[in-house]
């Protein structure tokens, strides 16, 4: 982890805000569980999307799924109604 990251991994838990945390299961860039998992689990807000078969580039590998996960952040957000449940965000992507 690059120093100013590590500084910040103190105040995870001070995140308020809905966070969708979204890795592809075979990234070998990243350690998925030492990272991805790790700051779901420290951050009281979170949900987790780990898609099957796909490495790094997430946002490449299931475009539709990344924008899902932006629709239902900013609907939480703003407060305004939106498409996807919450709890369907926890859920991995298929």
């Amino acid at each position: 982890m690059i120093p100013a990251a590590a500084a910040m991994r103190q105040r995870y838990r001070e995140l308020s805000m809905p966070l969708v945390i979204m890795a592809g299961r075979e990234d070998r860039v990243a350690k998925v569980g030492r990272q991805s998992v790790r700051l779901h689990e420290e951050t009281p807000h979170s949900s987790i999307r780990l898609a099957p078969n796909v490495g790094h580039m997430v946002h490449y590998a299931v475009p539709e799924e990344v924008a899902a996960a932006i629709e239902t952040v900013s609907g939480r957000v703003g407060g305004a109604a939106h498409r996807h449940d919450w709890n369907e965000a926890a859920t991995s992507v298929s």
